[in-house]
């Protein structure tokens, strides 16, 4: 993606996609292994720490490489929450411990209420909107 996100890393978050293992409880914080599913992830497992205190929003994720070593850590920052119920964070940060490079993403101006369909999302839709 010519930074330190791999698309496998902004991706959809199926829960079906990892085997989990709870690691341990610090405060409100719970730290959680996640074992990818699929043979041909970058990854052998993530380290998640996800905020109950907060609905549950991840914090940060260590992202392991094929070897078991520490490859990158992203963490999540600027929480704002939407609709009363959507946590979302406005700045991503990653580091990649390897070759100490950074790259940080920031959102802003999420909208919950854009009213797309089903019919926004076929291939000529899709097609239409890039042009």
């Amino acid at each position: 993606m010519g930074s330190e996100f791999a698309y496998e890393d902004l991706s959809s978050q199926e829960i079906e996609k990892y085997s989990y293992k709870f690691l341990e409880e610090k405060g409100d914080l719970l730290i959680v292994e996640q074992d990818p599913t699929d043979p041909k992830s970058g990854y052998t497992r993530r380290i998640v720490t996800y905020n109950k205190g907060k609905g549950y929003r991840i914090e940060k994720v260590e992202f392991y490489d094929r070897k078991n070593a520490l490859l990158k850590t992203l963490k999540y920052t600027d929480y704002n929450v939407y609709k009363k119920k959507f946590w979302r964070a406005k700045t991503f940060t990653m580091v990649n411990h390897q070759s100490n490079k950074e790259t940080i993403l920031n959102f802003r101006n999420y909208d919950f209420d854009a009213g797309l369909t089903e019919d926004d999302f076929t291939q000529v839709a899709l097609k239409r909107a890039g042009r």
